[in-house]
């Protein structure tokens, strides 16, 4: 997700929540603009490091998936920026957020 913010700011981006996935903000210059951007994996492989046995009792070493606490309620095309203000965190949410073509962004120094 890239987020163009209209000028500048002295707000501390800390975090991005969206599809159920939290990121960290990263603020990059492209062309004389700044953007927040917060990257997700789209990755569908996941660790299966799981024992599947015809003896069930080998099958107690598997470890019971952890489910993430989402601290929000969004909808797929919403997300929530937080940020730190004068110590404070707050949180800001955007809507309508539309997919379009990947942007390449050079990873900061």
């Amino acid at each position: 997700i890239q987020i163009k913010l209209s000028k500048k700011t002295t707000l501390s981006f800390d975090s991005l929540f969206f599809q159920n996935k939290i990121t960290k903000i990263d603020l990059r210059n492209r062309k004389g603009a700044t953007f927040l951007i917060g990257n997700y994996t789209t990755s569908s492989k996941q660790k299966n490091d799981f024992i599947l046995h015809s003896n069930s009792m080998m099958e107690l070493k598997n470890e019971i998936p952890k489910k993430g606490n989402f601290p929000f309620s969004l909808k797929e095309n919403e997300a929530i920026i937080s940020y730190k203000m004068g110590g404070l965190s707050k949180y800001y949410k955007v809507v309508n957020i539309q997919k379009t073509t990947s942007a390449f962004f050079p990873k900061a120094k």
